[in-house]
């Protein structure tokens, strides 16, 4: 059997390589993404493909802070808000968010994973949930169409990035790059299930 070929920028096999579709965006709030274990090598994500669109973003990978030194690092450093959708706890509009900081002043972390293991990151880690959350204001439908999602309006990791940046920053054409990187991630992957159920 032939052995299979990663991309040594994406990480991926070599014939789900995205590398093709990554557009540079500049943006001032700082980024970070936890993502799930089980996402790492997950061809339909979405994280690793903002990430290389992203000038200042990083990835880690795991499900404890205890083993994420980096991370526990990252969010001491500056004002963190956690980008998570909550009925619970006490949230900030991420509009309000730019009206109240300088967006080079603030970070925000995302968790990815399927809304049960983002879930799970932050039932596992409590420094979590004592982060003031983040919410957004849109009700646009997802274009994130090669996954089930719970409702409509459940946004890919990328797409809840590209929305805050917009709503934080203020205006979203700096960052429409993240949008067609999208489309262009979506179409390949559909074509592969066509290929897939034609064979």
């Amino acid at each position: 059997m032939q052995k299979r070929v990663y991309c040594a920028r994406c990480a991926l096999p070599q014939r789900s390589c995205i590398c093709q579709y990554v557009r540079a965006v500049s943006h001032q709030v700082r980024l970070g993404i936890l993502q799930h274990p089980s996402e790492q090598y997950q061809a339909k994500g979405t994280a690793r493909l903002a990430q290389l669109c992203l000038q200042d973003c990083q990835l880690w990978v795991g499900e404890s802070l205890a083993d994420l030194a980096d991370l526990q690092a990252w969010l001491a450093a500056k004002p963190t808000f956690l980008l998570f959708p909550t009925q619970d706890a006490p949230s900030l509009s991420a509009a309000d968010l730019g009206a109240h900081f300088m967006p080079s002043e603030v970070q925000v972390l995302l968790l990815d994973g399927t809304w049960r293991k983002a879930f799970r990151l932050l039932q596992c880690n409590p420094v979590l949930q004592y982060l003031p959350r983040l919410t957004l204001h849109t009700q646009a439908s997802s274009a994130y169409h090669i996954r089930k999602a719970p409702h409509a309006q459940s946004l890919s990791t990328l797409e809840a990035i590209y929305y805050a940046l917009a709503e934080i920053e203020g205006d979203g054409t700096p960052f429409e790059g993240l949008r067609l990187a999208l489309a262009d991630f979506v179409a390949q992957r559909q074509a592969f299930s066509a290929r897939r159920l034609l064979v």
